[in-house]
């Protein structure tokens, strides 16, 4: 049987008036649309689960189409979510944004916090129902060097300056900053986008269980390869940039960090746990839970020596250690829990 490469037709004049003219998408063509990108949304999140962190490029793309305003479009997601009337609602523990009137936030120079499923995150802060579109466009996924990052700024900035929407040579500064922030052999931006992308995941699936149970919608059957995880990131990071984008070490500050893992006794089973190294500049915490409940902190970059702390977990009434390290002149203290667990000088020791 023949196969036709290509084809002229003639005669024919077009007398459509749009012509020039955007025509507007059909409702199922724009529910595909939504199913499609939350494919893309889906894939690129059990990949960067697996290891392979070149798919934030694709997920903050994904996700700068869905839930963000650009180039006077609001993004696809919440177009469906009013179209429709589906809720955009999720359950969590959202922990808002910095208190800039606060006197402690005067001189904070880094603050990230992730959103917690309720039930996963800390039991101090109840879990309530509160809009996405609201946290992804007023919660503040970072506050670093006197810049409040919104998720939808920060997925934007990656998007489009380093990421699949367009890769520039140039980085914001506050962007570049913030890039260069490890935790747990993992950037955090990546963190605090996929932890987005999870819950983006979830209100776009009961889109598409409203197409599915009004409009007789049916979902393309698709199917994903889970692969071996990849190695883990080595301990040892380069810089991405040609200037220095991390604030010089003062001679005083603070380092706080929240300790968790998915076993809620870790802290005093007989297991030890490895938490990976916390970077941000020169800076470089990492810390160890032995099997004997004992935790040794190291710390790098501060003072010109390594200083290690090991003392014994305190009781805790929930899943979650915090870890606060203060440092004033040639004096440090070590926190758990905002009790101190071991002070030093510094000075004495060199």
């Amino acid at each position: 049987m023949g196969i036709v490469r290509n084809y002229i037709i003639t005669g024919y004049t077009s007398k459509n008036e749009t012509m020039g003219k955007r025509i507007k998408k059909t409702l199922n063509r724009k529910i595909r649309d939504l199913d499609e990108h939350l494919y893309f949304v889906q894939e690129a999140l059990i990949r960067i689960s697996q290891g392979d962190s070149s798919y934030l490029k694709l997920l903050s793309a994904e996700l700068r189409v869905l839930v963000c305003y650009s180039s006077g479009t609001e993004g696809l997601l919440w177009r469906m979510c009013e179209e429709l009337n589906v809720k955009d609602y999720v359950y969590a523990h959202c922990p808002g944004n910095l208190d800039r009137k606060n006197p402690l936030a005067e001189n904070v120079s880094l603050l990230f916090t992730e959103i917690y499923r309720g039930g996963f995150g800390d039991p101090r802060l109840p879990p309530a129902f509160y809009s996405l579109r609201d946290i992804i466009k007023d919660n503040e996924a970072a506050y670093i060097s006197g810049k409040g990052l919104t998720y939808e700024h920060l997925i934007k900035s990656v998007s489009q300056q380093m990421g699949s929407a367009h890769e520039d040579d140039g980085v914001d500064p506050h962007i570049a900053e913030f890039y260069e922030v490890f935790s747990s052999n993992k950037r955090v931006v990546c963190q605090l986008i996929q932890n987005i992308g999870d819950f983006v995941l979830e209100v776009g699936f009961r889109v598409l269980q409203w197409a599915i149970e009004n409009m007789k919608f049916y979902p393309r059957e698709r199917k994903f390869e889970i692969g071996s995880p990849l190695p883990t990131t080595p301990e040892e990071y380069v810089s991405d940039f040609e200037e220095a984008v991390h604030p010089e070490i003062g001679d005083q500050g603070t380092i706080s960090f929240i300790l968790h893992h998915p076993h809620h006794d870790w802290h005093t089973n007989a297991s030890g746990y490895n938490f990976g190294p916390f970077i941000k500049g020169p800076i470089k915490v990492h810390v160890k839970k032995y099997i004997n409940c004992q935790l040794e902190i190291k710390v790098n970059g501060i003072f010109p020596e390594e200083i290690v702390s090991v003392n014994n977990m305190p009781p805790l009434n929930q899943p979650r250690a915090s870890v606060s390290i203060t440092w004033q002149g040639g004096n440090i203290v070590f926190y758990i829990n905002g009790k101190p667990v071991e002070s030093m000088n510094v000075q004495n020791n060199v």
